[in-house]
């Protein structure tokens, strides 16, 4: 107007807000490999992340099998050889999500199978070469034949003077079975070059066997025979079950993972570099258990004369069932953790360098839900003995916490440096009778008891050693 122009308004901001990505183009999917399925796609303007839908054997519809991606591909591994899949995928920002892209399907090939048969009346051996360039060759010698069953592509098979070629790519022992064995065959495989090893898929022996031996072999699933082995003898066993019908097996692996191992006769040696397992392991009788390092383990056995672990012993169970017998002749582990110990009979010598929250019963029944010691003579089943047990030094870190002993007869149990705080639980040694005690308390002190047959007797001499042991208990019932 005339008379001029007002003050300017508040300046205020206008926030456009974001649309939506424009829906990805040109899905592609690979599934050459066989065993994944590989998808790349442009990426459009604006585009934060990426959802995949896919559509496989017996789904109902298109289900989401990734979603937040910041590429635009993806890799999906979870496919079977042979099937035929369908993807789409949406682009996605703050603004919100595409429409899906049109379906793209994709099959994968079928993986080719082909049988060579080696042994008596047959080729002398059988020879491939694996994806990563192992040379592995498979014989069988004495009474039987094997059936070496391949999985590969474009597979063909040649004999060069006796021996069985099989040629092909990504070729694969995906089984070996045999038959008409006996005591006398034995089955080798070795493996040269490449990688170093060989991955088998399976064992079935129907009959017996002198032997298994592939010291370069991974077995990936189960090993079965009807009837005995004398000695298995591989680098590894994992995601399968170990079945012997027979006697006296000789188990040799430098690795177990994830396998359970049952023979219907006494196991002569089970000896491993680690055994990291919670399959359960049985037999009437075990002579030797021997494993390097770590070993975590669930046996269930009459009897075990050896027992040796070089590293720690683990969230284990040992349950020993034979009755007046010496269930466990000798154990010796590098620390005992998270494991129970529980024998119907005798234990003889019980070693470990530190014992934590872990049980060593000998004749105990079954106690109570957080009752860790027998408070009554009725909870020992029989007079049985703990010979020995020798736990730590009495140096440095507590060696013996939150754990528990308890037998009719201990005759001598050194116990190292003792915890004896405990948040109020109770824990510590319980028996009819306590030959000889010796332990050393959290304050570095020393002490021994002799000769506990009463609770009266145990209490005075700790009172007389100047000892408080707070929730250590020493038990005599």
């Amino acid at each position: 107007s005339s008379a001029g122009s007002s003050p300017a308004s508040t300046p205020v901001a206008a926030v456009v807000p974001l649309s939506a990505p424009a829906t990805p183009t040109g899905l592609a999917a690979d599934p050459s490999s066989g065993t994944q399925v590989i998808l790349v796609w442009n990426a459009p303007d604006g585009a934060s992340n990426y959802d995949v839908e896919r559509l496989g054997p017996g789904d109902s519809g298109f289900v989401q099998i990734a979603t937040g991606l910041t590429a635009a591909a993806f890799t999906d591994s979870s496919v079977t050889p042979g099937a035929t899949y369908q993807y789409a995928v949406r682009a996605n920002n703050t603004g919100g999500a595409s429409a899906y892209s049109a379906a793209v399907s994709a099959t994968l090939p079928q993986k080719q199978t082909f049988d060579a048969t080696v042994g008596k009346g047959a080729a002398k051996s059988v020879r491939f070469v694996d994806a990563d360039g192992t040379v592995t060759t498979i014989v069988l010698t004495g009474p039987g034949t094997a059936t070496v069953h391949f999985a590969g592509d474009t597979l063909s098979e040649a004999t060069v003077k006796g021996v069985l070629v099989v040629s092909g790519t990504n070729v694969a022992a995906s089984n070996i079975s045999t038959i008409n064995t006996t005591g006398g065959s034995a089955l080798t495989i070795t493996a040269k070059g490449g990688n170093g090893a060989v991955t088998v898929g399976g064992i079935t022996v129907n009959g017996s066997l002198k032997s298994i031996t592939g010291k370069n072999t991974n077995l990936v699933g189960d090993l079965q025979a009807i009837g005995s082995v004398g000695k298995i003898l591989l680098a590894s066993a994992s995601n399968g079950a170990i079945s012997v019908g027979g006697a006296n097996l000789s188990l040799q692996l430098s690795a177990a993972n994830n396998i359970s191992l049952t023979s219907v006769g006494a196991i002569k040696l089970i000896q491993a570099g680690i055994w990291n397992s919670t399959g359960v392991i049985a037999a009437p009788s075990i002579a030797t258990i021997k494993i390097t390092h770590d070993a975590t383990m669930d046996i269930t056995t009459g009897a075990v004369r050896t027992f040796t672990v070089g590293g720690t012993l683990g969230n284990s169970t040992l349950t020993l069932t034979a009755v007046g017998t010496k269930d466990l002749t000798t154990f010796k582990v590098g620390a005992l953790s998270n494991t129970s110990i529980s024998a119907n009979g005798n234990l003889g010598s019980i070693a470990a360098n530190s014992m934590v929250n872990s049980q060593i019963y000998a004749g105990v029944v079954s106690l109570p839900v957080g009752q860790p010691l027998p408070t009554a003579a009725a909870a020992f089943s029989a007079q049985d003995v703990i010979t020995s047990v020798k736990i730590g030094k009495g140096k440095g870190a507590p060696t013996y916490v939150n754990s528990a002993i308890a037998a009719a007869q201990i005759r001598s149990a050194t116990l190292g440096k003792v915890q004896f705080a405990n948040g109020g639980i109770p824990f510590g040694i319980a028996a009819h009778n306590i030959a000889a005690l010796t332990a050393t308390a959290s304050t570095g002190k020393a002490f021994s008891l002799k000769k506990l047959t009463t609770q009266a007797a145990a209490n005075a001499q700790l009172a007389a050693k100047g000892i408080t042991p707070q929730d250590f208990m020493v038990t005599i019932v």
